[in-house]
């Protein structure tokens, strides 16, 4: 379709790579199905070009809530949004997929996804931050471990920033902590700051991070990854990082259905409830402004025994 439009052969080479592996991927789903449309409808290239790009699109999602089948609402998406691209960027339009008559026979098929987060309740993460002050001294992987949740309770770092973290990239002086993080997305990187406060109390990520970077199991090289495997020797990966959290949090005695990247949810639900604004929370964690994400997903009630107000107020 691409090479259609006049796009020559290393045209089509750039405009597919810029797209990031994910992308790309989820589109291709989309535009596999739209092709069988046009294959079992008989329309090449030629005939598409003389068709309304929305109406297409509808005929194709008719036609394709008709074959049914067990994933024909998750294949109606697909066709939906990426189908709906590949055609605007065929015809040289805006977004097919949000033209009138695409919106109305997306309502009939319900093709509409609303933003539901995967959890309903938060546990309080004044669980957490108690555990760790009445520890003794650690060191090893208890202390990274302890390390880790202290740093994404303190900056909400995500667990894809928690691999990206570099011995070298962290520079600590007598008021904060600055980490350097190269992200990648898509063909781009991107390099940030996040700072983070020296605390007075017991609780404090700056000394924690001290103390693990003097540690014996800690690496020291300045291209080293902080969070390091010993046994697998290697990077910790994401869901590596994650099941250090998770372990912190059985001892804490955090319910199971609690994956540990929700020390990040925890911390944006006591930032909200102690007066933070969205603005505010969405600076400090690295969200775009404007953006409602973090009340959408993330800022839920804390889960509590409700059953025990049920004898407040009298003498049972």
């Amino acid at each position: 379709m691409l090479g259609a439009t006049g796009l020559g052969g290393d045209a089509v080479e750039i405009v597919i790579g810029s797209m990031s592996p994910e992308t790309w991927r989820k589109r291709r789903a989309g535009i596999h199905i739209l092709n069988e449309f046009f294959e079992d409808q008989k329309i090449d290239l030629d005939k598409l070009r003389q068709m309304r790009a929305d109406v297409t699109l509808v005929n194709a999602l008719t036609w394709l809530n008709c074959k049914g089948g067990n994933k024909c609402l998750q294949d109606l998406r697909k066709l939906k949004m990426h189908g709906g691209i590949a055609l605007a960027m065929f015809f040289n339009i805006d977004d097919v997929s949000k033209s009138p008559i695409v919106t109305s026979a997306a309502k009939k098929f319900e093709l509409a996804i609303q933003s539901k987060s995967k959890y309903v309740t938060m546990w309080d993460l004044d669980l957490l931050l108690s555990f760790i002050a009445a520890q003794q001294e650690v060191n090893g992987w208890r202390l990274m471990d302890m390390t880790m949740a202290l740093l994404v309770a303190f900056t909400a770092a995500r667990m894809t920033e928690l691999t990206r973290m570099l011995i070298g990239g962290i520079n600590i002086d007598e008021d904060k902590m600055i980490i350097k993080i190269k992200v990648k997305k898509g063909k781009k990187e991107i390099e940030y700051n996040v700072e983070v406060s020296r605390q007075k109390g017991k609780i404090c990520p700056v000394k924690a991070m001290i103390n693990w970077l003097k540690d014996d199991e800690c690496m020291k090289g300045k291209q080293d990854s902080v969070w390091y495997d010993q046994i697998k020797k290697r990077k910790m990966s994401p869901q590596a990082c994650s099941k250090c959290l998770r372990k912190i949090m059985n001892e804490v005695g955090i319910d199971q259905q609690y994956g540990g990247a929700t020390v990040r949810h925890a911390m944006m639900t006591k930032l909200r409830k102690y007066g933070a604004t969205q603005e505010e929370v969405n600076a400090f964690t690295r969200h775009a402004p404007g953006s409602n994400v973090v009340d959408v997903y993330y800022n839920k009630p804390v889960g509590r025994d409700l059953s025990t107000l049920l004898l407040s107020g009298g003498d049972f």
